[in-house]
């Protein structure tokens, strides 16, 4: 008989990051052997930012009332795009994963697993969460011997504070934790003020993989010959970059938002993209221009020309290019770049080592 795994990560967020990091993760191990089900936890934080029904007026002020009108018209203008988004990742969801019931708290958690996977994602991000979930440092009761694993958990400096506020609480998540790993170095140094174990270092879950399995998966575009900017946080400066490259290039621009924006009628923009899609338009780019996590990340899988935006507090990119020896692929200011083309036989020499070793974390602590 399989053993049987939990993964808990945001596989609720509409977001391309979480989605392609779930799949990433899910297939890896159903491909190790292993019996994989997705534990379908409700954190109220994931479940309220893509609540697109939550229209609400606020009186307490005039600002909070010129912020709460404003908030509810521009919900109210996108939710067609919204919804129709909303369908096309719970399709998603649905063909590529097995879920449990819906759960809503640490009580309701499943506890027939031998193994339970928190990760990836900024699953300790508590700014994000507001607070430390004690369902993502898979601190609930289970059955006897289960092993409890993070896989390249995430977070972002801006937490780091609630982390000294919840000295205790943290100590008491990390510590009942069967083997620890993070994606990030700066992360792993701050949690070791926290705990003796050991915080190993590894990679996001989409880097185990190659780029045929991504190929595969990818739902072609009708368009081709073009630079893709794919903002994750709508950027100015990227799409000026992209102007650049374009008449450097004689290459058309497409742009895809992360969020939307009413009245964006021009073929150039993209919005409401399932995962598939946005992964198949990263695929077929001669350029990649990005201010996302995962949009480099399958930049440097799929072997792309790519620049990344320096729009502050990008810790996670910045982290990666490090690692990687590409931070000259950083665009921090117009007057500061050149044009070259990225070796990728270096890339893949440095990135392998960090593929085994992630991969050995998994299969070291699945035995």
């Amino acid at each position: 008989m399989k053993q049987k795994i939990g993964l808990l990560t945001f596989h609720r967020a509409e977001n391309f990051g979480a989605s392609l990091q779930l799949l990433s993760l899910y297939h890896y191990l159903v491909y190790s052997g292993f019996d994989v089900v997705v534990i379908d936890y409700r954190n109220m934080a994931i479940e309220k930012a893509y609540d697109y029904n939550h229209f609400y007026v606020n009186f307490k002020s005039a600002r909070l009332l010129y912020r709460s009108v404003r908030d509810s018209l521009f919900l109210l203008l996108t939710r067609k795009q919204r919804l129709l988004r909303k369908r096309k990742y719970m399709s998603f969801l649905n063909g590529n994963f097995k879920f449990t019931l819906p759960v809503y708290n640490e009580e309701q958690m499943p506890r027939d697993f031998d193994f339970y996977i928190c990760g990836s994602d900024q699953i300790w991000n508590s700014a994000l969460l507001k607070g430390l979930d004690p369902v993502y440092f898979l601190y609930f009761e289970t059955k006897k011997n289960s092993k409890k694993i993070s896989y390249a958990a995430s977070s972002e400096i801006n937490s780091f504070a609630n982390y000294q506020k919840e000295y205790k609480l943290l100590t008491k998540y990390l510590n009942g934790l069967t083997a620890i790993s993070v994606r990030e170095k700066v992360l792993a140094l701050e949690l070791q003020k926290y705990s003796k174990k050991t915080m190993d270092v590894v990679l996001d879950p989409t880097f185990l993989h190659d780029k045929k399995f991504y190929q595969d998966m990818a739902v072609k575009p009708r368009e081709d010959k073009y630079i893709l900017v794919y903002h994750l946080r709508e950027s100015a400066k990227g799409c000026e970059f992209a102007e650049l490259l374009s008449r450097k290039t004689n290459l058309k621009i497409i742009e895809i938002h992360a969020g939307f924006i009413p009245f964006l009628l021009s073929d150039r923009h993209k919005q409401g993209l399932d995962p598939l899609e946005l992964l198949g338009y990263i695929n077929n780019a001669e350029y990649v221009i990005t201010t996302s996590f995962h949009g480099l990340a399958l930049s440097i899988i799929l072997e792309k020309e790519f620049y990344v935006i320096d729009e502050g507090g990008f810790l996670r990119l910045k982290d990666l290019l490090d690692t990687l020896e590409l931070t000259d692929r950083i665009i921090h200011n117009l007057d500061s770049f050149f044009y070259s083309s990225i070796n990728y036989m270096e890339v893949k020499q440095k990135l392998f080592p960090l593929q085994c070793k992630s991969r050995n974390f998994l299969i070291e602590n699945l035995k």
